[in-house]
């Protein structure tokens, strides 16, 4: 096609859908945590009904029940348990000779499968309604965030398409804050390109604090 001026043409991963994945999960509290959720007809889980206490909420009053036993009756909820997934996404790989930085930049084809592999898990667990935290460096730091719900497998796909090889160490682009929040989260799938002992001792402290790591 044609036009006038400059165009942007983002190009997705190609990838082939996964037929099953293999993910045990738990679940844990995250305060807050529906927040990552649509909110369209969805609150905390309704545990029941019990006697008013001072000191209860009245806008949790439930009518029905007070006028059917005379005595003020309120609705009882819990913060919900949320499964959350994280995906980690290593892009490192080694400076290419001279001569192709010269003339041109070869595509990567260790680097491109591990993006459609990404790019894979990421419509499996959108079809399965997960809560989805991706992270990835390459050059800079992305952190993603998609809900139940909520269509967001365009936006990891937009980032993937994005995605540079880093010729240095792309998990020391992590922050301390940022590895503390995944080891917050119940499950975590790592997709990596190299073996050392940075991601041997982010794995041991990450399954260390109850995550299952993949």
């Amino acid at each position: 096609s044609t036009g006038n001026g400059p165009q942007n043409l983002i190009v997705y991963p190609e990838f082939t859908p996964l037929l099953s994945l293999d993910l045990p999960t738990g679940l844990r509290y995250h305060s807050g945590g529906v927040a990552l959720r649509s909110h369209t007809g969805e609150s905390m889980d309704f545990l029941g009904c019990r006697e008013f206490r001072d000191g209860d909420d009245p806008r949790r009053i439930h009518w029905r029940s007070w006028a059917r036993t005379s005595f003020p009756v309120v609705k009882e909820f819990r913060e919900e348990y949320l499964c959350r997934t994280a995906m980690v996404i290593d892009t490192y790989r080694p400076r290419p000779p001279l001569i192709h930085l010269h003339w041109a930049h070869p595509e990567d084809p260790i680097l491109e499968g591990a993006l459609s592999l990404v790019a894979a898990i990421a419509d499996h667990l959108s079809d399965k309604d997960y809560i989805v935290d991706l992270f990835a460096a390459g050059p800079q730091v992305y952190r993603f965030q998609g809900g139940r719900s909520l269509a967001y497998l365009e936006n990891i796909l937009d980032i993937l398409a994005c995605l540079q090889p880093h010729h240095g160490e792309p998990l020391a682009e992590f922050s301390a804050e940022l590895i503390e929040e995944i080891a917050r989260i119940s499950s975590a799938i790592l997709v990596l390109l190299t073996w050392n002992d940075m991601r041997r001792d982010i794995i041991e402290r990450l399954s260390a604090n109850g995550v299952t790591v993949r």
